[in-house]
């Protein structure tokens, strides 16, 4: 069952904040944040803020992903300071930690200079990626090193759902009689891809041809401050993945509603960063529609007990059946765009 860190409640957080950030806490609000976890604003009597974050913990998901994040952020303090919120102290044990407050509001149209800052951001992060001590840093959450474990992703997620249709009739027909025909067609144009590269479609990209990732990369995950520069937030997936599906994933991400030549654009500006791995058009082109299909599939998270749990603990949750369906017409609008892509052979429509 998803919960609140062992052993801590609300009314302890002022006191957790203040022992990890050193300083006496006057007030903590809860504030929304992302759809797994709890996040408080902690307003310090000196002046200041801190976000707290209480990382969800529960048992059909193992990944660490206060480790991955606090790793990320005091990687990036340190080599790239200004790009992402400071690290100011962790509780392992709790499940807890806390990063300086952000003042700033979120990225709901971007500009062509956002896309330039973002497109800079993964610059700065490929260049991190060959500096000593980014090699200790863990994969990212879900790589995709090659066609097989793109192709994996999505079964996986596939079978998840498809284990729920006997109480959803909705959603086994839209699996079964929509995604599943445009899975088999986005399957053979990666396979005809990669052979025409003379890639192997099962064998793992070499670690000069892997980045740094923030893996859930885009202005979904961003705050524009007064001054107009952009910080990056949210590394809980962050490590080690293929530029490609970096790049895919930004442009394709459901958060976001990217204008086609601001898609081109970051797309165009990324290709120039990778410019050094000789194959990397070749596998976004046969991995982009595969990574949209795993986007159909992470919409209907809804459907699944555990994650709609996380949702209600982290304050995002209202009518279960109505965020089913409402996500059921995404994934459908989602679909359509990866079926006109392969009918086009473009990564993206």
């Amino acid at each position: 069952m998803t919960s609140l860190p062992a052993e801590l409640h609300e009314q302890d957080f002022a006191a957790v904040a203040a022992r990890l950030c050193n300083r006496r806490v006057a007030g903590l609000s809860h504030v929304l944040g992302g759809g797994n976890n709890r996040i408080y604003r902690a307003d310090f009597a000196d002046g200041g803020r801190a976000a707290l974050k209480v990382y969800a913990r529960h048992p059909g998901d193992a990944r660490d992903r206060l480790g991955s994040e606090y790793g990320a952020v005091t990687f990036l303090a340190e080599h790239a300071p200004g790009w992402a919120p400071e690290p100011y102290g962790v509780d392992r044990v709790r499940g807890l930690a806390a990063y300086a407050w952000i003042d700033g509001t979120r990225i709901e149209t971007c500009t062509l200079a956002d896309c330039d800052r973002a497109i800079e951001f993964a610059g700065h992060l490929d260049a991190l990626s060959r500096r000593r001590g980014a090699g200790a840093l863990p994969p990212a959450s879900e790589p995709i090193l090659s066609g097989s474990a793109a192709l994996a992703q999505v079964q996986r997620r596939l079978m998840r759902l498809e284990a729920l249709i006997a109480d959803e009739a909705d959603l086994g027909d839209f699996l079964s009689c929509e995604l599943r025909p445009v899975l088999a067609q986005a399957l053979q144009r990666a396979q005809t891809v990669y052979a025409a590269a003379g890639l192997s479609f099962d064998t793992d990209i070499p670690i000069e041809q892997r980045t740094l990732s923030p893996s859930d990369f885009g202005f979904h995950n961003a705050i524009r401050r007064a001054d107009g520069e952009i910080v990056f937030i949210d590394f809980e997936y962050f490590g080690w993945d293929d530029p490609a599906k970096l790049v895919a994933d930004f442009v394709q991400h459901p958060g976001m509603q990217l204008a086609r030549g601001h898609r081109r654009h970051v797309a165009d500006g990324l290709a120039s960063v990778y410019a050094r791995d000789t194959t990397f058009t070749a596998r976004l082109s046969a991995l982009a529609p595969l990574i949209g299909l795993r986007w159909c599939l992470i919409m209907l998270n809804e459907f699944l007990p555990d994650v709609w749990r996380r949702r209600v603990l982290a304050g995002r949750a209202s009518d279960h059946q109505l965020a089913k369906r409402t996500q059921l017409s995404k994934a459908r609008a989602k679909l359509a765009a990866v079926r006109a892509a392969i009918e086009e052979d473009k990564p993206w429509s």
